[in-house]
């Protein structure tokens, strides 16, 4: 039948046995839904003091709006669910949209419509949700499901994101998960366990804007991006710069591209990471990167546009003993090696090297590059430009800016070669250099570390 309810009782408990109708006006009183019966129509609470509306089991089938909170642990809410108050549910099943007054926390149940928190921080220990959520602040994961296959704007929006368990899948979505900074507080991705999961997004799978983010553990999978597939971008408060920074040092991270020429996988002001964290890469990835190529260990040095960045040498692990320091591919993009760390050869694999070529787009030589290669016999440079750009060999070349020159230690050359260098050879450019400048270059190279006793050789 019908149930109208004008009372101010502290609670009242609806019990479902057929087919009813409920109408509720009531100022004060809790309503708490049980039996398996059903509820034909809406549910409007318009509840001052009390703890709002429950559904412990039945169905209930329109929609349910409650100026206090609303709690379910069983049945079924066929339509939607609106609180002015903060949402709890821990069982049952929602099939339209729920929309929080204040908080959101979610234990288990399922709800299959969107989630908006407007005013309050989301929680999920447990349940699934098969629809967007949002939320104005932090959105917690320590257990749960967020679904979406399919559908425009973004699937997950939140002012930090925090995670330990749960998992998050997105397929086929115009985005997948934004987390926003707020008023010059950095708002972050943190997390130590858990998945992220988007797969074909149309623009960026994990968008992060005035916030970091800090991954030591779980799995950000971004596979199929038609745009960049992770974007960690600073913003601007006032005259104040937030964010931009990422942070891999454990957990798996993948991030793929449709085009790896055109975008990033990984867009940062600045990254640092452990190369074991990263899986899979397809695309550019941001300044700080780093990566293994051939047994060797490189790190992104700029964030230049897309087809011109550079990559230093960190730790030459590669087992040909005749090293060629010019390009690496990553991510299918091509990297020109424009840096060698302090000690980069200074590693097992490094000191058996027998010879090492340097390219010309090299603009950086760390201290004791070469040090302790003791079976290293040829040191060859294709091009000798670095040296005239920054020192200025000769009145020709003093125009050039000192940036298109190398920027080399006062020991980048010591200790290098066999028996104090008196077994090294320095071989100068591809095609040579006059052999009445050889002096200077000499004197150039002893200056920043090379024994006297080297060997010139005025061509390659």
């Amino acid at each position: 039948g019908t149930l109208s309810v004008k009372v101010s009782a502290q609670s009242i408990k609806v019990k479902l046995e057929g087919v009813n109708t409920i109408q509720s006006t009531s100022s004060d009183s809790s309503l708490t839904f049980v039996g398996p019966g059903a509820l034909v129509g809406n549910v409007d609470a318009n509840q001052k003091k009390a703890t709002g509306v429950k559904v412990s089991s039945g169905t209930v089938k329109g929609n349910i709006a409650s100026s206090a909170a609303f709690r379910m642990a069983g049945g079924v809410v066929k339509g939607d669910v609106a609180s002015g108050a903060n949402v709890k549910i821990v069982g049952g099943a929602i099939k339209g949209d729920v929309m929080v007054g204040t908080t959101f926390a979610m234990a288990g149940g399922t709800i299959k419509g969107r989630v908006f928190a407007y005013n309050g921080a989301a929680k999920m220990a447990g349940g699934t949700v098969n629809g967007t959520l949002s939320t104005h602040k932090k959105l917690t994961m320590a257990g749960g499901k967020i679904v979406r296959n399919g559908g425009s704007g973004y699937s997950v929006i939140c002012y930090g994101l925090y995670m330990t368990k749960g998992s998050i899948s997105i397929k086929n979505c115009t985005y997948g998960v934004s987390v926003h900074g707020n008023k010059g507080v950095a708002r972050n991705l943190k997390m130590t366990g858990g998945k992220i999961v988007v797969v074909a997004p149309e623009y960026e799978g994990v968008s992060i804007s005035g916030g970091n983010l800090v991954q030591a553990g779980g799995t950000i999978s971004v596979k199929g991006a038609k745009r960049d597939a992770v974007t960690v971008s600073a913003a601007q408060y006032g005259n104040k710069s937030f964010g931009g920074k990422a942070q891999i040092k454990g957990g798996s991270f993948t991030a793929t591209i449709v085009d790896p020429s055109s975008h990033y996988a990984l867009s940062a002001k600045s990254v640092s990471n452990k190369a074991h964290a990263i899986k899979t890469v397809k695309g550019h990835v941001g300044q700080g990167m780093q990566f293994k190529r051939g047994g060797n260990l490189y790190k992104v040095m700029n964030n230049r546009i897309l087809s011109d960045s550079g990559v230093k040498l960190v730790k030459y692990g590669s087992s040909k003993k005749q090293a060629v320091v010019n390009k690496v591919t990553f991510g299918g993009c091509v990297y020109s090696v424009e840096g060698i760390a302090a000690g980069a050869f200074n590693t097992k694999m490094g000191r058996k090297d027998t010879s090492i070529v340097i390219a010309s787009n090299i603009k950086e030589i760390g201290a004791n590059a070469f040090a302790y290669s003791k079976l290293l016999k040829v040191l060859r440079f294709n091009s000798v430009d670095w040296m005239k750009r920054n020192y200025g060999f000769n009145l020709q070349l003093e125009s050039v800016t000192v940036g298109y020159g190398c920027t080399v230690s006062v020991k980048t050359f010591a200790k290098c070669g066999k028996d104090g260098s008196r077994s090294l050879t320095v071989a100068l450019g591809k095609n040579g250099v006059q052999a009445s400048e050889a002096p200077k270059y000499k004197r150039f190279l002893v200056k920043h570390g090379l024994s006297h006793v080297a060997k010139l050789r005025t061509h390659a």
